[in-house]
């Protein structure tokens, strides 16, 4: 597929979901390793929201270039607009001001998640 196709990143489902899950998630490690070992390209878990950082460090060894942690940063976005809506009326409300802590709350996920992926 990606020789044919000519993608330059493949994203592969290997117990990974979009969202939230229900209960833990359940890598297939060995299903990822037998990509690594036929992929020419990084791989991307799309669907890596609440997976533990030391399964998202894992998953580099097995070739996972690239993680999407939407659920995350959506969660920790509308977090911020709750706070700053909480006791406010919206009428006259400039949206555009929200955006400093939608962007702090979102740089704070995505860092704390490099953290915890160093310390693995």
């Amino acid at each position: 597929f990606v020789q044919d196709s000519g993608a330059q990143l493949l994203a592969v489902a290997i117990g990974n979901v979009h969202g939230r899950y229900k209960g833990e998630p359940k890598i297939h490690w060995d299903v990822l390793e037998a990509i690594h070992a036929e992929s020419t390209v990084p791989l991307v878990l799309h669907g890596a929201s609440g997976i533990a950082p030391a399964d998202l460090s894992r998953s580099i060894s097995f070739g996972v270039g690239k993680v999407n942690l939407n659920t995350e940063l959506r969660t920790a976005t509308l977090a911020a607009l709750a706070g700053q809506l909480e006791g406010r009326r919206s009428d006259g409300q400039n949206v555009l001001g929200l955006l400093g802590d939608w962007e702090r709350a979102v740089t704070e996920v995505v860092s704390a998640t490099f953290v915890a992926l160093r310390a693995t």
